[in-house]
């Protein structure tokens, strides 16, 4: 066996032991400091830089292109605008390097009517992250072209080359000159948003609306201007000025649509610049955001719109059949309590209103609370749980024996139905008739609702808040009149035997909600749910019965003992009968179609069948209009327009003339894919009617309460189209 002579594995050595002496010693001589060498070109001058002179292996640091442009010339941003062009990069191959993409710091608008471009001018620095695996002198070399411009262009193109002697961990040196410079382009480069910020976008045949809201995050409390820059230059006309919105609460962009795009996005991507004042000593800094489809930015003149029509749309909620019930009992006390003071009438107004509004403020706090938790939730929400319907049925049905005079002396009911009597106190009583009138509204959508309430749900928390007070006001506002006009309460009838009569007559409607309540169930819960229901429904009417107290000399023949007696199991049936109800949903909603009888068979049938997203893209595709019908069992205003309108023959057979295809969106359990759809529409509830055209473009909304005429117009112009 040959042997290696002694000395030889040193001199093998020495090679490594001179380059690692190379990278060791001062770098005065070979050794670069962070960048290369500079590339010249006319109107502009790029070199590479680095953060470190001798940067450590396994771990990322950044480099950077340098621009140094002339004044008034610049380069592009990744979104170039109406024209130009971004700087390209080709990477030659290092092995144990990996180059990422550029990080791209915020952009600035240069305006070259009738033409607007994105970009930078001065000197631009470009950051990339870089991570090279092992120690040892790396060169990094890249092909790049560029057009740098003004009025007129210029490309360029070269080669950039940048040595790195990469170091150990622990013996990295930063360099001095380049590493501020790349900290604050950095600096410049867009963040995710602070949790809680959301944004959302409107998109139709015409325009393109952005927004931004601050979710009470105080993201831009400092800023006094913001402006919106797309990542996609195909979406709108760069050219033409946004229509800008600014205040602490939300900004909001709105320009026209780039006509050339046949549909609208799924989503918006782009960067929002926020600007604070010029004495503020603040830099610039920006969020990147991927808006979701939402309804269109208002504006601070528009919140003042939405509020208007919330109030309408509370001013029709009483004309609701779900409403209108709960309002004529309260009336009815009106009529009784005609002779009281003007002073008890106003207190007796303002209790209802404050019961409505509060009780519309709770139901938006907790729709907003569970939506920032990312519970994709519309109005009526509460009716999408079975437990919660069932609960519902059995206090209409215990209502209804309340009008009927099933119980009376010791019980607090009664004030619920608003007919006096219950041994609350007036104030209490009309307090609680708010609330109930306001559960009793969250399946109806009046006109002029749907609108404020698309708006509502996208909008920071306390413009949201301050749309649901105007809708509760507006629900309240004609009991509160009624309150604050004596001449009016004396011009009602005189109280008397039709009183009572009418009062009996009312439970009639409470029977039949709670009727229908059940019916909704089925949809929910399938037929055990039902079941559970009746069952609490049965003990519930026993629970009334034996508690109900006896009166003249059968009273007094009862003894304390059987007294307490029945009260106890009047109350334990009482409490049986809602723990049969909430068992009723124990089992959570099922979603439409997984049970007999289920919201998409209520719902569809005949030339209708169940909407998808994605048929309804393919139907487009081929050139067929299509009309979704979103509905939901527990929507009373739905089945009124389908019985009445949509499910006419004649209206079916003018949908097939046109070559419309009909579909039904069933909300009656919970199903993200159509609150998302509803959202897109600027909808946060049922029921909502889009008629979908091919060729893109925002969907044509009907209105909520639907006439023959409404929708034989827009055939019509289908067929004119």
């Amino acid at each position: 066996m040959a042997t290696r002579p002694r000395g030889l594995g040193a001199l093998l050595l020495l090679p490594q032991f001179l380059a690692w002496t190379a990278l060791s010693a001062a770098p005065a001589l070979s050794a670069p400091r962070g960048a290369s060498d500079p590339l010249t070109a006319p109107r502009v001058q790029v070199d590479l830089l680095s953060e470190w002179e001798r940067p450590p292996a396994g771990r990322e640091f950044h480099i950077a292109l340098r621009f140094r442009i002339d004044p008034e010339w610049h380069i592009y941003w990744k979104n170039p605008g109406d024209s130009g062009r971004e700087p390209r990069l080709k990477w030659a191959k290092a092995p144990g390097a990996e180059i990422g993409s550029i990080s791209w710091p915020m952009p600035r608008r240069f305006e070259l009517p009738p033409l607007a471009n994105y970009g930078y001018e001065g000197e631009a620095i470009l950051p990339i992250p870089v991570k090279i695996a092992a120690p040892g002198l790396r060169r990094l070399r890249l092909d790049l072209d560029w057009l740098v411009c003004r009025v007129e262009c210029i490309p360029g193109k070269g080669s950039l080359e940048i040595r790195l002697p990469v170091m150990p961990e622990g013996q990295e040196v930063a360099s001095l000159e380049h590493a501020e410079r790349i900290r604050r382009a950095l600096a410049r480069v867009p963040a995710p948003p602070p949790a809680g910020v959301q944004a959302r976008f409107s998109w139709d045949s015409d325009t393109l609306a952005v927004a931004i809201t601050d979710g009470g995050t105080g993201a831009w409390a400092r800023a006094e201007r913001a402006e919106f820059f797309p990542d996609d230059g195909t979406l709108w006309l760069h050219g033409e000025e946004p229509d800008s919105s600014f205040s602490r609460a939300e900004a909001s962009a709105e320009a026209p649509a780039n006509g050339n795009r046949p549909q609208a996005p799924e989503a918006v991507r782009g960067v929002w610049v926020f600007h604070a004042p010029k004495d503020s000593g603040l830099e610039p800094w920006a969020f990147e955001v991927e808006a979701k489809p939402g309804a269109r930015p208002s504006g601070l003149r528009g919140l003042g719109i939405l509020a208007i029509f919330a109030f309408i749309g509370g001013l029709l909620l009483n004309l609701m059949p779900c409403v209108l019930p709960v309002l004529t009992l309260k009336a009815l006390g009106f009529v009784a309590k005609a002779k009281a003071k003007p002073a008890e009438l106003r207190a007796q107004g303002w209790a209802y209103t404050a019961g409505v509004t509060l009780s519309f403020l709770v139901l938006a706090g907790l729709l907003l609370a569970l939506r920032a938790g990312g519970e994709r939730l519309g109005w009526g929400f509460q009716l999408q749980s079975p437990a919660f319907v069932a609960a519902l049925a059995l206090l209409f049905f215990l209502l209804g024996l309340n009008l009927l005079g099933a119980f009376e002396i010791g019980t607090r009911l009664m004030g619920l139905a608003g007919a006096g009597g219950s041994g609350l106190g007036a104030k209490t009583e009309s307090f609680l008739t708010g609330a109930l009138a306001t559960l009793a509204a969250t399946p109806c959508t009046a006109p002029f609702m749907g609108a404020a309430l698309g708006a509502a749900i996208t909008r920071p928390a306390h413009e949201a808040l301050l749309l649901f007070t105007s809708l509760g006001l507006g629900m309240a506002a004609p009991y509160l009149l009624l309150a604050h006009l004596p001449g009016a309460v004396k011009a009602l009838p005189k109280p008397g035997l039709w009183m009572e009569r009418l009062k009996q007559f009312f439970a009639f409607p409470l029977f039949a909600t709670a009727a229908w309540l059940c019916w909704v169930l089925a949809a929910l819960a399938g037929p055990t749910g039902v079941g559970a229901l009746l069952a609490a429904l049965v003990l519930a009417g026993y629970g009334v019965w034996i508690g109900r107290p006896l009166h003249g000399s059968a009273a007094k023949q009862e003894s304390e003992a059987r007294v307490f007696l029945k009260r106890s199991l009047a109350l334990a049936s009482l409490l049986g009968a809602f723990g049969l109800a909430l068992a009723a949903g124990a089992g959570g909603p099922v979603s439409s179609g997984t049970v007999p009888g289920s919201g998409a068979q209520i719902h569809a049938g005949g030339p209708w069948s169940a909407w998808s997203a994605e048929e309804t893209r393919t139907l487009l595709g081929a050139g067929k209009p299509v009309f979704v019908d979103f509905t939901a069992a527990w929507c009373l205003t739905c089945q009124v327009n389908k019985r009445l309108v949509l499910r006419q023959p004649h209206i079916e057979a003018a949908f097939a003339r046109s070559g419309v295809e009909l579909r039904v969106a069933d909300w009656t359990a919970s199903d993200p894919r159509i609150t998302s759809e509803l959202e897109s529409l600027g909808r946060t509830g049922v029921p909502a009617y889009a008629l979908y055209l091919p060729g893109g473009g925002r969907p044509r909304l009907l209105p909520e309460i639907l006439t023959e005429s409404l929708v034989l117009t827009a055939l019509r112009e289908i067929q004119k189209n």
